[in-house]
């Protein structure tokens, strides 16, 4: 595991055999499995979702899972109902998201999981037999979400949309969709049934289809030769809402979220933001709204989207957006609480943490907080966003990260929740800024060689977080950076990568390639960066880890 405390492992656990009945047969399937399942009869406490107000965030635990390959393809995470949902080829593992524990799980030995959803208190759990790599899903089996017990299992036909191991956010009103012969029908998660079925989707040349939604609306979308065919269905009745066909270009959106009915639409060089009801609330161009990938939370009035470089606010009544330019990008948004929550990769540069905001969607204002680790490409482990979730006064992020040199893949979830207010703004996690030292006058005999780097945050200015520095012995200068101030030595120690550490100087060293921070020091609670490799700069760091334990 790459960083962060671990509260649960995914391991195979030994359970009793089951040998459950098939319901119905459509296909020639064997009508009975073999399954590890393991039910529980705790009872669940869902916490209402308020989220953490502005302030300091502590880390207190997180879900690993090791995947094979260079994407998360055969796992996923979701948080739904107060349980963190654990997915990989072996089967599905329910776990309090409170606590960590396991609730539940189900597997079929020598069947692989395909595809699975959380919907209507309903978790489908579609298996197959895998060949040459691949498990087309030819069972549902439905267990209750809270205990896990058993609902109803048979062999069913269809493609089941969305594809495997897209998490859901939501669910869609307790229907799955399932593409059969061109149409899409719902099957009802609690007892099995086709609940409706649609009009046809697209044409004979259409060469996938794939779904995402809601409660409020599902939307079906397939890619045909020469167009991409919207069907936007009310995921309880199976009503139409409403229906477009974009002409297939390089510039098509093609990922369309669809948050609380609105849906996001790529059209050649335009976005477009749709109702529930099909109407045109918002079209721009894409090159100053949402120009590649483009998150979107929706809450009571407003819409707040988000992509690389902007953060857009959008009023539901009137249309009326308004945009700010953002100083690192979001990689998530939600709503909880009636706040809405965006994830962004970093405070300010050069600092360490990546930060939550809670975004006024009147006007885009943030106010900010470092979570208490680091995230996305360049950190101290690289990786990648996939989802952030609120359960509680608690903030789920799920990541795919990589190490390169020790070769492991996976996806983490870390659960992060609020402490009591320091006596520093929440822009430094409460932290005051007089507690941060001067990198130029951190190491006593090193001479500047160069202004120092200062910092603005809100409305605090931290002097010199970085600055360049030499002695006599060394006739080029070695780059400084405080990157961090934490709370304690135990808070620090959570942003660094778990594993083989280099123990030359101060409490733990992480050598990295990013050409800013070579080695990172963690001295104390104090996190320091250095531009040059041990041993050169290893002087260096024992003289500022000596003067850290006074300051």
């Amino acid at each position: 595991m790459p960083r962060r405390r671990s509260i649960a492992a995914i391991a195979v656990v030994t359970a009793t055999a089951l040998v459950l009945p098939s319901c119905s047969a459509v296909s020639r399937r064997p009508r009975t499995v073999s399954a590890d399942h393991l039910t529980t009869s705790l009872p669940l406490s869902v916490p209402v979702d308020r989220g953490p107000a502005p302030g300091g965030l502590r880390l207190v635990g997180s879900v690993d899972t090791p995947v094979e390959g260079s994407t998360p393809v055969g796992a996923g995470h979701s948080v739904v109902d107060g349980q963190l949902f654990v997915a990989t080829p072996r089967g599905l593992v329910a776990h309090d998201a409170g606590t960590g524990s396991e609730r539940w799980h189900y597997r079929e030995p020598g069947r692989a999981l395909a595809a699975y959803a959380v919907t209507g208190g309903v978790a489908l759990v579609m298996t197959g037999v895998p060949r040459t790599g691949v498990t087309v899903p030819d069972r549902w089996t439905a267990l209750d979400a809270t205990t896990g017990g058993l609902l109803w299992a048979r062999a069913v036909r269809g493609v089941p949309l969305p594809l495997a191991f897209d998490s859901p956010r939501a669910g869609m009103g307790g229907v799955v969709p399932v593409a059969v012969d061109g149409r899409v029908r719902g099957v009802d998660a609690r007892t099995g049934r086709v609940r409706w079925t649609s009009g046809p989707v697209g044409t004979p040349d259409c060469r996938s289809t794939y779904a995402a939604g809601d409660d409020v609306l599902t939307l079906v979308t397939a890619v045909c030769r020469r167009s991409v065919r919207f069907l936007a269905i009310d995921p309880v009745t199976g009503r139409e809402r409403w229906r477009r066909a974009i002409p297939s270009n390089a510039n098509t959106l093609l990922s369309s979220p669809v948050r609380r009915g609105l849906t996001l639409l790529g059209v050649g060089d335009e976005r477009l933001l749709v109702t529930a009801d099909g109407r045109e609330l918002l079209r721009a161009g894409r090159s100053r709204f949402c120009e590649d990938r483009c998150e979107m939370a929706v809450g009571d009035g407003h819409a707040v989207l988000a992509d690389f470089k902007h953060l857009h606010t959008v009023d539901l009544r009137t249309g009326e957006r308004r945009t700010r330019p953002t100083n690192s990008p979001y990689y998530a948004l939600t709503v909880a609480g009636g706040r809405f929550y965006g994830l962004r990769r970093t405070l300010a540069a050069p600092l360490l943490p990546a930060v939550l905001d809670v975004v006024d969607p009147r006007d885009g204002a943030v106010t900010a907080t470092p979570m208490p680790f680091t995230m996305g490409p360049g950190s101290l482990t690289d990786s990648q966003v996939e989802a952030v979730w609120v359960t509680g006064d608690r903030v789920f992020v799920t990541e795919f990260y990589r190490d390169g040199e020790a070769g492991e893949k996976g996806l983490m979830t870390s659960a992060v929740a609020a402490v009591p207010p320091g006596r520093g703004p929440p822009e430094l996690g409460g932290v005051p800024p007089g507690a941060w030292p001067d990198a130029c006058g951190l190491a006593p005999g090193h001479r500047r060689a160069g202004p120092g780097l200062d910092v603005r945050l809100g409305g605090e200015t931290l002097r010199r977080v970085r600055c360049s520095v030499r002695t006599a012995a060394d006739p080029l200068p070695i780059q400084v950076t405080v990157l961090w101030v934490a709370r304690s030595a135990g808070e620090a120690d959570d942003f660094l990568p778990e594993g083989e550490q280099v123990p030359a100087v101060g409490d733990e060293v992480v050598e990295t390639d990013e050409p800013d921070r070579r080695v990172v020091m963690r001295s104390g609670r104090y996190l320091v960066a250095f531009d040059a490799r041990l041993p050169r700069s290893a002087p260096l760091a024992r003289a500022i880890h000596d003067r850290l334990r006074d300051h």
